[in-house]
């Protein structure tokens, strides 16, 4: 239409694309001088005069990011190390106990990072950290690891990597899984070949769960008649039959992300 003036549209590419229509070309950026350059704003081209159009992004206040403990009966170490998270003041950082009040399949937790120290004993918290982590909650430890993390195999790796471990065996059950009965072992020798189990171990010996932690169910056992004793008091538990190391000093290696390694004294006896 004749005297009106021609309308402008301008995009600008933020979380997704935002049309801008003007009406007229505004004096403050184009002078009637002047001639619209163009220039590049990511894959967009607007008049490089409009460069100093004004951000359309809010200025939101930065997300807080929430590190979660997850824990059971302790009540010395998680408070101690929340307060010393908190007492740095990082900003946008904050600590606090793990609250679960409700677990959907895909939903996030809310938190950044949960630190766990009670999963290995309680299925239901297992489930919980792997749906956080799938949904980008960075949990230490890996609660995908855990499946294949009991001693038997830690030690058949380090055996592989020229890691220097006890001699050790892992022996069946004493009582018969539930739903299983002695047909369940078609394949299982019987008994087993005890003379040779005890000749390679050697005397004494330590007898323990071959998954979990915590020094539950653990014996140490001197001769064949404190291990049928010890072995007789394991239920379903798997075991593992290992051998004495005598040592001098005793150290726990803590790592982080295959990179960040912390060696610290400690005394198991």
């Amino acid at each position: 239409m004749a005297g009106r003036p021609e309308a402008k549209w301008f995009y600008f590419r933020r979380a997704g694309p935002v049309k801008i229509r003007l009406s007229r070309p505004p004096a403050r950026f184009i002078s009637s001088t002047t001639t619209p350059r163009t220039a590049t704003l990511g894959t967009s081209r607007i008049p490089q005069d409009h460069a100093s159009l004004p951000s359309f992004t809010p200025n939101l206040p930065p997300l807080m990011k929430k590190i979660g403990l997850l824990f059971g009966k302790e009540r010395t170490f998680p408070q101690a190390l929340i307060a010393r998270i908190n007492s740095l003041n990082e900003p946008g950082i904050t600590a606090e106990p793990v609250s679960i009040d409700r677990v959907a399949q895909g939903e996030p937790t809310g938190y950044a990072v949960i630190l766990d120290r009670i999963s290995q004993d309680v299925p239901f918290y297992r489930a919980f950290l792997k749906n956080a982590a799938l949904n980008g909650t960075a949990v230490i430890n890996n609660p995908f690891w855990w499946s294949a993390d009991e001693k038997f195999f830690n030690n058949c790796l380090a055996t592989k990597l020229g890691v220097e471990v006890p001699k050790t065996v892992i022996l069946p059950s004493k009582d018969h899984p539930t739903d299983c009965s002695a047909e369940s072992f078609s394949n299982l020798a019987y008994p087993l070949n005890w003379d040779a189990i005890f000749e390679y171990i050697g005397w004494p010996a330590y007898f323990k769960p071959h998954s979990g932690g915590g020094w539950k169910n653990v014996y140490k056992v001197r001769n064949p008649e404190e291990f049928f004793k010890a072995y007789s008091e394991t239920g379903q538990l798997v075991m593992l039959l290992q051998s004495e190391v005598t040592f001098d000093d005793y150290y726990r290696c803590y790592c982080i992300g295959g990179t960040e390694v912390r060696i610290m004294p400690y005394e198991p006896r």
